[in-house]
């Protein structure tokens, strides 16, 4: 029975460390041809962060993903991708 859990456990925190994003370049990859909103979080799952606003027609997002190895920002205006930012954290 404890065999049992201890597999069972393993195996849960395998599945969870696979559900990453991965690191900046993993994510330069994912998203290079990505043009929406959409199809971003399709690629990336949810923003670590998320902000911004609208006003006169216009909204104006940006996503802030949290990488293994540093921050990838989107800039995002009416649904399309406008801007790509990555930033490597710096070894210490």
């Amino acid at each position: 029975m404890q065999r049992t859990f201890v597999a069972l456990g393993l195996s849960l925190a395998l599945t969870l460390a696979g559900c990453g994003i991965g690191g900046i370049q993993d994510v330069k990859a994912k998203t290079e041809k990505l043009e929406t909103k959409e199809q971003l979080e399709k690629a990336l799952g949810k923003p670590t962060r998320i902000s911004g606003g609208s006003a006169l027609g216009f909204s104006a997002e940006t996503y802030v993903y949290e990488t293994s190895d540093g921050t990838a920002t989107f800039v995002i205006v009416n649904g399309k991708i406008t801007s790509r930012l990555y930033g490597t954290k710096e070894s210490k």
